[in-house]
């Protein structure tokens, strides 16, 4: 995610020292220090990621993350494996970790890692789905880039590490024979916290499983899906303003239950929810990720998924029978009752492409093709788009911005699979509606020619892709 960002506790002289100096002043008071650093403050790093939409996929394991203070002296931030991905972060941001840094000057970073693994997905000539996956296992060598040098100091403090993903991995064609290469190149900026600043990292939704409620004190624990085993479980804090959805407050939610959580980062790491979504309380397994594939003859779909948790044992993607779903709308955006047209996701107009979040009761394995699982519940979620505007129009309260995708994004790549009914006429166009409640990140306005990613909900609309647009970001090369 690409920030544009004030200093963080920077340095600055004393303004009557500065004058006095002007005026040749020799007596005046000497220009402010350093400030001074006693003990450690609470840091929380989150992951954030850069990415157009090459790439369905782009996995780390990271293996520790250091800080080199302005002595040369090298700080452990984390020590132990953290598995995490980064596609699903593209344009927002999920916390890792929590933890005590020494209060200091930092120069440098470095994060280090035991593998790197991305996939891309295309539709081949033959009009077959090939999904290819290219890893390197040898400790590829990352870089951490500092804009400036941090200033660590005070309470707490949030750093914010975005992976550039384009710039992370080089590859050839999208198939097996591909000539491949991992440079992992991240950047590391501070913020303030608690986040909701200009400039400060926007959460993205967050999946996980409840590990402890507290209906006392109005919070719960929650196991996140991307967390490695023994990390420390996130506190969510919730208040009268949380919205919850699915259940009736936290006397009602169970340990085990998969809940997704919006909301934004608070000074002691914690998040304070806007809004907690419990989707399928009897779920023994959930997963999110792009459609690849909406059969017409029988009612199943092919998913990739992202994230998962629960009981399920992953591959490489899951089929799943959708004819007793239920389907929503996610991602807790509330002005879907203006938009100039009907916002709908049902099973006669999901399309691939679209992002999901489905809970599963059981999974049945058997030999293919029959190896499917049934889907409870389908919920259209938010996902981040990159393209370049064509035209701007207006309509009703809302901008509505014609965006053209690359050829290998999944709305045109998968549009056209035979065994699937062919629902969206331009599927490399989507209508993008902006209006008040669109939080707009981007350095210049947009306007035709610009490249910019943009993050919504991805509506089918009578053949005609529509987003309603909750946030909007630089956009990456094409």
């Amino acid at each position: 995610m690409s920030l544009n960002r004030s200093p963080v506790r920077a340095q600055v002289a004393l303004l009557t020292a500065l004058v006095l100096s002007a005026c040749g002043s020799g007596g005046g008071n000497a220009p402010a220090g350093p400030p001074p650093f006693s003990g450690t403050t609470q840091v929380t790093l989150v992951l954030s990621g850069t990415a157009n939409d090459r790439l369905a996929e782009f996995d780390l394991s990271i293996q520790g993350i250091t800080l080199t203070n302005q002595a040369g002296q090298v700080v452990p931030v984390l020590a132990g494996a953290l598995p995490t991905e980064a596609i699903h972060v593209n344009g927002s941001a999920q916390p890792l970790i929590t933890v005590a840094v020494p209060q200091d000057v930092y120069t440098a970073a470095n994060v280090s890692l035991s593998s790197a693994a991305l996939t891309c997905v295309t539709l081949l000539s033959s009009g077959s789905l090939d999904s290819s996956t290219f890893a390197d296992n040898g400790n590829p060598v990352a870089t951490v880039t500092l804009p400036q040098a941090i200033t660590i100091s005070g309470t707490n403090l949030g750093l914010e590490l975005n992976l550039q993903v384009s710039a992370s991995a080089q590859i050839g064609a999208c198939s097996d024979s591909a000539t491949f290469s991992f440079t992992p190149s991240f950047v590391l900026t501070a913020f303030d916290l608690p986040t909701g600043a200009p400039g400060s990292p926007v959460l993205g939704t967050l999946e996980g499983q409840v590990s402890a409620v507290n209906e006392e004190n109005g919070t719960l624990q929650l196991v996140l899906s991307a967390e490695s085993p023994g990390t420390a479980p996130l506190t969510i804090q919730t208040s009268a303003g949380t919205l919850t959805q699915g259940f009736a407050g936290l006397a009602a939610l169970g340990v085990g239950q998969f809940v997704q959580v919006d909301g934004g980062l608070q000074s002691d790491g914690s998040v304070n929810a806007s809004r907690i979504a419990l989707a399928d309380p009897a779920a023994v397994d959930v997963q999110e990720g792009p459609i690849l594939l909406v059969a017409s003859s029988v009612p199943y779909l092919t998913l990739y998924p992202l994230m998962e948790q629960g009981a399920d044992e992953r591959i490489d993607t899951e089929t799943l029978d959708f004819a007793n779903a239920s389907f929503h709308i996610g991602g807790g955006f509330t002005n879907l009752g203006a938009l100039p047209f009907v916002p709908s996701f049902t099973a006669a107009n999901m399309v691939a492409g679209q992002n999901v979040y489905i809970s599963t009761p059981t999974f049945n394995y058997q030999a293919p093709p029959d190896y499917t699982g049934v889907a409870t519940t389908i919920t259209l979620e938010p996902q981040t788009l990159d393209g370049t505007v064509i035209a701007t129009a207006t309509s009703g309260g809302f901008t509505v911005y014609t965006v053209q995708l690359a050829a290998y994004d999944l709305f045109p790549a998968l549009a056209q699979q035979p065994g699937q009914t062919t629902l969206l006429a331009n599927p490399s166009f989507v209508q993008v509606y902006v209006d008040a409640t669109t939080v707009q990140s981007n350095t210049t306005p947009p306007t035709t020619g610009s490249v910019l990613r943009f993050f919504g909900l991805v509506f089918d609309d009578g053949g005609t892709l529509r987003m309603d647009c909750g946030r909007i970001e630089d956009g990456v090369a094409l």
